[in-house]
Parts: structure tokens; C-alpha cells; sequence
């Protein structure tokens, strides 16, 4: 009987262990996170080479989808700098992580305060929070009124609030500050099928050329987008 309970305690033990040592490995990123630091904008002449060449190929992975590995790298660069902060700070947002709050917010004092809310405003749209979200967007619009990227992603958020003429006037500007912004584009696109604009439509299609998957996911987004703001099961009005 003692032999079964010691066998028993040893094994209680060994799964306690393991228990904790899973803990550790879950909360590791939280810890590397846990203290932000004051962050600062080098200059241009007080930029060392090798550090501006690491953040370039951490960028790359970032651009090729590799964030855990875009995550391990980041952190070899300097903390401070708030390139680096930024860059850190998106990795974590992609990745899903709670933590890139607090970088984009220690961002907020720093070169690269528009970006910062911008991070910020992404961080609400994945929470589907989207009144926070053009707030921060209108913020970051504010600071660097001619970055498409803002403006698309503020026209965003305000068609999914069905501030329809504002939302299109948005787009409109990132489409003509950066006349590749495909990403935009769609989004017209979709406001156009929310709003049963077949003008529009036709239009941007004929310019954009929609793949059939871009098609099908625009269809979804739209009955998605008119079934919550009428708050009951609905069609896209304008099907392509």
C-alpha cells in the first residue's frame, strides 16, 4: 500500500511539473513583453547598418508570412528603437497577441505616433470594435493625412458602421494617393454591392478585373455586412 502511494505522489508530481513547465512555455512570450521600454527615434546618422539590415530581413519574413520566425529575430534588435518597437509591435498584432497594445501605445510618443494608432485601429478591427477602430484610424489620418494605408483602412471601418459617403470618400483617396491599393479597391467594390450601386460595380470591375475568389468572398462580406445592420438574415442587394 505505501509502495502504491509513493508510486502515486511520484506521478501527482511528474504531471505537476509538466503542468507547470507547459505554463512557462505558453506565458514566454507575455514575459518577453511584460517591460516596454522608452522607446526613441535614432537619427539617420546614429543608425547602425547591421541593425537597419536585420529589420529589413525580419520585414521580409514578415511580408512571406513567417512571424514566428519574424517574432525570434525581432528580438535580437534593439528594444528602444521605435522602428524596431513598431515592427515588433505588428508581428504580435499578427500573431494575436495581446501584447501589441502596449507597444503601439508606448509608440504613441515617439516618429511614429501615426502609426501607432493606426496599430492601434487594427487591433479594434479584430475585435470587431469598429467605432474604436475609426478612431484611432481618424487619429492616424490626422498625423499622416496623404498614407493610403490609413485611409483605406479608415473607409473600412466606417462601411462597416454604414457611414456609406464618408466610407466611399475614403476610399477614394487611398485609391488615388496609391493606384495599386487592390486592397481598397475591393473595398469601394464592396460598397458599391452594399449599397446596390450597379455603376460602381461596373466600374471598378471592369478596371479591377475581381478574381472568382475575390467575387465570392466580396458576396459573403456583403450579406454579412447588410445581415448585421439590419439585424436579420439578408442577401447581398447587389449580386455579381
Amino acid at each position: 500500500m505505501i509502495r502504491g502511494f509513493i508510486r502515486d505522489a511520484l506521478l501527482l508530481f511528474g504531471c505537476l511539473v509538466s503542468l507547470a513547465a507547459h505554463a512557462a512555455e505558453v506565458d514566454l512570450i507575455a514575459s518577453q513583453n511584460r517591460d516596454v521600454p522608452r522607446l526613441a527615434c535614432a537619427s539617420s546618422t546614429a543608425i547602425d547598418s547591421a541593425v537597419v539590415l536585420k529589420r529589413s530581413l525580419v520585414s521580409k519574413r514578415v511580408s512571406d508570412g513567417q512571424l514566428h520566425a519574424a517574432y525570434a529575430e525581432v528580438l535580437s534588435l534593439p528594444a528602444q528603437d521605435a522602428e524596431t518597437a513598431l515592427l515588433r509591435a505588428d508581428i504580435l498584432r499578427r500573431l494575436k497577441r495581446p501584447e501589441a497594445a502596449d507597444w503601439y501605445m508606448a509608440l504613441r510618443k515617439t516618429c511614429r505616433e501615426a502609426d501607432a494608432h493606426h496599430g492601434l485601429g487594427l487591433l479594434a478591427g479584430q475585435r470587431s470594435a469598429w467605432r474604436d477602430a475609426t478612431i484611432e484610424f481618424e487619429k492616424a489620418v490626422r498625423r499622416a493625412p496623404a498614407d493610403a494605408r490609413f485611409r483605406s483602412d479608415l473607409g473600412y471601418a466606417l462601411l462597416q458602421q454604414g457611414a456609406y459617403p464618408a466610407s466611399e470618400f475614403e476610399l477614394r483617396v487611398a485609391i488615388e494617393l496609391d493606384p495599386d491599393n487592390r486592397l481598397a479597391a475591393m473595398n469601394l467594390l464592396l460598397l458599391a454591392m452594399v449599397s446596390d450601386n450597379g455603376k460602381d460595380a461596373e466600374q471598378l470591375i471592369a478596371r479591377w478585373q475581381p478574381t472568382r475568389t475575390e467575387f465570392d468572398s466580396l458576396l459573403q462580406s456583403c450579406s454579412e455586412l447588410v445581415t448585421l445592420q439590419k439585424g436579420q438574415a439578408s442577401a447581398c442587394p447587389l449580386r455579381l
